[in-house]
């Protein structure tokens, strides 16, 4: 015969166990990631259509690119082509510029020739005049 001490002992041992299983169910079930299907799982016509969407997005943005690159590449032949202009009048306004800078020199030297010989002869006159 089974003692009653052992009975309640044993029942009191299942009752905690199978306490001790629903808890822990209910604590697995509380922290259990619950997804909202609405948000989670997407059909394969949307996920076509959002890879549609996706490769449209790529193929206009490689074409805006190329486009870019294409006017850029014109934007910086024209600076190129400017700039060349632009330094040849540079060199050609600097040739210009020693031309007149050799002339002025010479015209320089020749009116210090004048003006010493123009002084000597005042300083002739002057002598002349007092003696």
């Amino acid at each position: 015969m089974i003692n009653p001490t052992q009975l309640g002992t044993a029942v009191l041992v299942s009752t905690s166990l199978m306490s001790g299983l629903m808890m822990l169910i209910k604590v697995r079930d509380q922290l259990q990631e619950k997804p909202d299907p609405k948000t989670t799982y997407v059909t394969l016509t949307e996920f076509d259509k959002f890879r549609t969407h996706v490769f449209g997005f790529e193929r206009d943005y490689k074409s805006d690119l190329a486009l870019f690159r294409s006017e850029t590449r014109k934007d910086l032949l024209e600076l190129d082509h400017r700039q060349s202009g632009q330094i040849q009048e540079l060199s050609s306004l600097i040739i210009k510029n020693s031309e007149h800078i050799a002339s002025l020199t010479a015209q320089n030297s020749m009116l210090t020739q004048i003006i010493h010989e123009l002084s000597s002869k005042t300083d002739r006159l002057i002598q002349r005049a007092y003696a």
